[in-house]
């Protein structure tokens, strides 16, 4: 189901209406919402990356090198970098935070 702006907003409404229930910590629902807003705002490009891609993004995440990296998955240490080449422009990325928040968003770690 695509996300729209009223789906957005009547999330937002029943998180904060969740905190005042539960007294849930502000900033876990701050992180929440940004990680909803990541979804939203990555969701196509997301959905251009191979499963492959997909594949090795918890493992750049963990910290894995690529020739880590490409042992885990029989493929060649360039091929990962290939990958992760491929990740970074496919996502608009710069940075090892960037793609770390996106899988966290994404729930791949």
């Amino acid at each position: 189901m695509p996300h729209t702006t009223s789906t957005y907003a009547d999330a937002t409404v029943s998180l904060y209406t969740l905190h005042q229930h539960l007294e849930v910590n502000p900033r876990t629902i701050s992180r929440i919402l940004e990680e909803q807003n990541l979804v939203k705002t990555h969701r196509a490009a997301f959905q251009h990356l191979t499963g492959r891609e997909k594949e090795i993004i918890p493992l750049v995440v963990d910290g894995c090198t690529n020739s880590k990296i490409g042992e885990n998955l029989g493929i060649a240490r360039s091929t990962v970098e290939t990958h992760r080449k491929n990740i970074k422009r496919k996502l608009g990325i710069k940075s090892p935070y960037q793609l770390t928040r996106l899988a966290q968003a994404f729930d791949l770690v």
